[in-house]
């Protein structure tokens, strides 16, 4: 073998070690172990399995789950929690063959269970790969050095994103399908890898700009490109006989320009319809949803989130050119309806527009009717105000999906929080209601606009560790309004929206809220904290009690969206992917995930102590 030959083996050989270096043995049970618990806990959750109950003792239930495989049980031990959700010991699974203890493996778990579930075969293929990818996932974050706890709790906005483990709800919460070990080093967020964005020069006659009125394309880019750039992508078309004139400029993700632009879009680039001309300046990292990039270089320009062909959690991440053309219009009309409210002013509540989108139709797919949808999102592009412009002199901002954050000594991330106030839990969590619950309420019920602020769409705005406020960012997708408000907006805006049944109404806050969200913390704060469910659940009543209290003209919608209901129903998002809707190519977005069954409301109980007007309000200012 040749000097140069040798080279390229050797580093292929370092390559390759690299990507199985993080598949150690012992992580690679860690994580299967973790996977199979989580899994147990919201099969039961959504009444996908029923493990029969062996024993009950000092409030710990001892299960046994049988499986499809007469000689294979699983056994555990669970605390029953609100929302019917069940804590999971995880040093207490054991998988059992033929009564004697074998390994665990979440993908034999999914193997063993495929009839008792009811997963067709292709559905388990295709889940059995995204599973493979979370657990590869897995493995590269607890093989990366971690802050603990105490150190995250005074990390910057970044660090902490680069440490988020993923969706809490969804079992296969980092899928994405279409990365190889390169692509995925590069652009998870967890690699901590910087990012440059490929720019694009895109014919205008065959492209669709969009923008709120107070912004022009010529203002956009005169800060988003430095003028020199800006020089050189002329120069670029120039030299190939192209007028700049006719052309906007727009940014690609690099592995869409490499996996799909260049493939499914080359009868544009052949014809000079779409020109590539250079990486920007900028370095950017990739936020948890993995599309929407961060300005490292100037963190306050603004979020870019482009298109991603990758099936990540239950979509493809691309980007619809009908949503893109509306979210500017939907941005301007948000901020406007709650503009001028001096609730939300004082509890500083505040909003990430989307200022500006591109989009550009594929000249063949979109002319089908009832194609895949991805197939039609594959270019597009946004611009989303950065957050930095909304922060005060000693603020700090973070996910609000960290505050469900574990170490690997098993310390909560909100507990650090809390002990470096120097509040007490109690008075920590009266804090956070304020500032994150509050909010949501008045534009439920003063505006009847609905948001889905889980965990990753809302930044909390913390100050000497203590929640302040919040800001609510990729809302224009997701924003419904109640029926009478939804028959009083301008057309244009209904256009835009889909009518929600009035029975519906309070799942935005019973699903969104208390199960997507708070189901998962105030099992946290139990587990970890010793804090008692019953008073995180008081004190939510008490938020909602005393916001009633204030706004006492409104007690005809209080009982027409009664959030004291004693039930609602199940909304069951993995059962979506397993059962009901699988992996089918749908000419749309997937629908809403189904419904089974009821949950009983954890604040149905306070709904006496609030008639008689005894709950005690004491929120922390």
């Amino acid at each position: 073998m040749d000097k140069s030959n040798l080279i390229l083996s050797e580093i292929l050989a370092q390559k390759v070690y690299k990507s199985v270096a993080v598949l150690d043995k012992a992580v690679w049970q860690k994580v299967n172990r973790a996977l199979v618990c989580k899994s147990l806990a919201e099969l039961m959750h959504e009444m996908l399995i029923t493990p029969s109950v062996t024993e009950i003792k000092n409030g710990i239930t001892f299960f046994k789950l049988d499986t499809d495989v007469h000689s294979i049980a699983y056994h555990f031990r669970a605390e029953h929690k609100s929302l019917d959700y069940w804590y999971i010991h995880p040093g207490s699974i054991c998988k059992t063959e033929n009564d004697k203890e074998v390994g665990l493996n979440a993908l034999d778990f999914f193997t063993e269970m495929q009839q008792a579930i009811g997963i067709k075969p292709h559905t388990l293929t295709r889940f059995l790969e995204e599973i493979h990818r979370t657990l590869y996932a897995d493995c590269y974050l607890e093989h990366k050095s971690k802050l603990n706890a105490d150190e995250l709790a005074d990390a910057d906005y970044q660090q902490i994103e680069q440490h988020m483990t993923g969706h809490p709800w969804l079992i296969m919460n980092k899928g994405r399908v279409g990365f190889g070990y390169d692509d995925y080093t590069r652009n998870a967020p967890e690699s901590g890898n910087e990012i440059k964005l490929l720019w694009l020069a895109v014919e205008r006659s065959h492209a669709a700009f969009n923008s709120m009125k107070d912004v022009s394309y010529e203002e956009l880019m005169q800060t988003e490109l430095d003028e020199e750039l800006v020089c050189e992508f002329r120069e670029i078309l120039s030299l190939q006989a192209l007028d700049a004139a006719s052309y906007y400029f727009m940014p690609v993700h690099e592995w869409q320009w490499n996996n799909k632009l260049v493939f499914l879009f080359a009868s544009e680039i052949a014809v000079k319809h779409i020109v590539p001309l250079a990486f920007g300046n900028d370095a950017y990292y990739a936020q948890q949803s993995i599309r929407t990039l961060y300005n490292k270089t100037l963190p306050g320009k603004h979020y870019v989130k482009t298109a991603l062909t990758i099936l990540n959690t239950t979509l493809y991440r691309g980007l619809s050119p009908a949503k893109l053309k509306m979210a500017p219009v939907m941005a301007a009309w948000v901020e406007k309806k709650l503009a001028h409210d001096i609730f939300l002013e004082q509890n500083g509540f505040s909003l990430l527009k989307e200022v500006a989108t591109m989009s550009y139709s594929h000249p063949h797919f979109s002319k089908i009717t009832g194609g895949p949808y991805q197939f039609n999102e594959m270019l597009g592009v946004i611009w989303r105000e950065s957050m930095t412009g909304h922060l005060k002199p000693g603020e700090k901002a973070l996910t609000m999906a960290a505050l469900l954050y574990t170490d690997g000594r098993g310390k909560a991330l909100v507990q650090s929080f809390v002990e470096k106030s120097g509040l007490s839990t109690e008075r920590w969590i009266e804090a956070y209601l304020s500032a994150y619950f509050k909010p949501l309420l008045h534009c439920f019920y003063r505006h009847q606009m609905f948001f889905v602020p889980h965990g990753e769409n809302i930044i909390l705005v913390m100050k000497d560790y203590v929640p302040v406020r919040v800001i609510l960012k990729d809302f224009v997708e997701e924003v419904q309004l109640a029926p009478d408000t939804y028959k009083a907006t301008p057309e244009d805006i209904r256009n835009i929206l889909y009518p929600i049944p009035e029975e519906d109404v309070t799942l935005f806050i019973f699903v969104d809220i208390f199960v997507g969200f708070f189901r998962f913390l105030s099992s946290l704060l139990s587990v970890n904290l010793g804090y008692p469910e019953e008073i995180f659940w008081k004190q939510v009543a008490a938020v909602i009690v005393q916001y009633q209290k204030q706004f006492p003209e409104m007690e005809g919608l209080y009982k027409r969206y009664d959030l004291f209901s004693p039930e609602f129903k199940r909304f069951c998002l993995n059962r979506f992917r397993l059962v009901t809707f699988g992996y089918d190519e749908s000419s749309s977005v997937p629908a809403e995930p189904p419904y089974a069954g009821v949950l009983g409301n954890p604040i149905a109980d306070f709904k006496r102590i609030k008639e008689q007007e005894e709950i005690a309000v004491e929120v922390y200012n």
